[in-house]
């Protein structure tokens, strides 16, 4: 029997009963939301990452206004995403996404006739401003201050997975940073190989600056032995359960790093990005950046990155630099910014990047 989703979790098995006596302890949105991913998932991780998103953002709204999604009014439902914080770009656009497919779903199930949500305009919802997608980033030369100094108030490897995480290894649940071997990386071609399950899943580019601090990690826990010595680049200590760090442990060496330097916590997505817009900007220093150009650098760091995951970058960056991008058909002519010195300034400015 295959495996059954239900109410956010899913069973190797499950009887009809087992199945009906856990539903009833759902409201009818539930119930609802359960059969709509069912119906149109086929895979059972997004199935959990959809119920996340409605159990945390959708079922009090209907609680609170007493009535499912696929009845909220065109006002409750911009309510709704609105609730967002402008922020959380990518949760309001799975948001969006969702409200939206959901009352598709509902139409052509015909309990409604009317999909509410073709009246809102997304990118009015997806928008964020300039100064905070800004304030969010740091540049190359800032990120290797700060991780100079947090060397001198911390362990190595407390800093290590922060590193990591800015050159875009990191992966679902840090598998990827978790699983890092010394071998997987290649410093004479400066790439890191990343593998799942032993098939590679990516070809990351780095620099001597990574390559060298992964070396001085390996030499420092050669001498300390508070460390288990393997050929995982993040060490497992003596006490540590298991052959990897764990998820959990991989977090309080990152909360403990930023913590005992005093400096404010970053996101690591937003390392991430901040890596992925100054690849930008090496490019825009030539020319003008175009929609392929994000495409590509969000498929050199996952070569399976969606559609939506080149649109956020694309709106994340003009919105935190307010310089333009061309389609991606755009003539040679069209590419050729006469003014490119002055307007890489302009950009620089725009994110506080020296």
């Amino acid at each position: 029997m295959k495996d059954v989703f239900v109410l956010g979790n899913v069973y190797a098995w499950l009887t009809e009963e087992e199945m009906e006596r856990k539903l009833s302890y759902a409201t009818d949105y539930e119930k609802m939301k359960n059969m709509y991913l069912n119906e149109i998932y086929k895979n059972n991780d997004s199935k959990i990452t959809l119920w996340s998103l409605y159990y945390k953002n959708i079922l009090y709204f209907e609680k609170s206004l007493n009535k499912d999604l696929y009845k909220f009014d065109i006002l409750e439902l911009d309510s709704l995403i609105s609730s967002i914080p402008s922020s959380s770009i990518n949760i309001k656009a799975n948001l969006f996404s969702f409200c939206n497919q959901y009352l598709e779903w509902c139409v052509n199930k015909r309990i409604i006739s009317i999909n509410n949500m073709s009246a809102l305009d997304r990118n009015v919802y997806i928008f964020i401003s300039q100064k905070l997608a800004s304030s969010k980033l740091i540049s190359y030369e800032q990120f290797w201050k700060l991780i100079d100094y947090m060397l001198t108030k911390t362990d190595i490897q407390n800093v290590l997975p922060i590193v990591l995480s800015y050159y875009c290894i990191n992966g679902k649940e840090m598998r990827w940073l978790r699983n890092l071997k010394t071998q997987d990386i290649d410093e004479e071609n400066k790439v890191v190989t990343v593998r799942e399950d032993d098939k590679v899943v990516a070809v990351i580019p780095i620099d001597d600056r990574l390559i060298s601090f992964c070396r001085a990690s390996e030499e420092y826990c050669l001498l300390d032995d508070t460390y288990i010595k393997t050929d995982l680049i993040l060490k497992p200590t003596k006490n540590s359960v298991g052959d990897i760090v764990a998820e959990n442990t991989m977090y309080v060496r990152i909360y403990q790093a930023f913590d005992e330097a005093n400096v404010k916590r970053l996101k690591l997505n937003n390392l991430a990005k901040s890596r992925k817009i100054a690849l930008l900007l090496d490019i825009r220093k030539e020319r003008y950046l175009t929609n392929g150009d994000f495409q590509t650098i969000c498929e050199l760091f996952n070569p399976n990155a969606s559609v939506g995951a080149y649109d956020n970058l694309t709106k994340y960056y003009t919105n935190a630099t307010n310089d333009k991008v061309l389609r991606k058909k755009a003539t040679l002519n069209e590419l050729i910014d006469v003014n490119v010195n002055e307007h890489i300034r302009e950009i620089l400015d725009n994110l506080g990047w020296d």
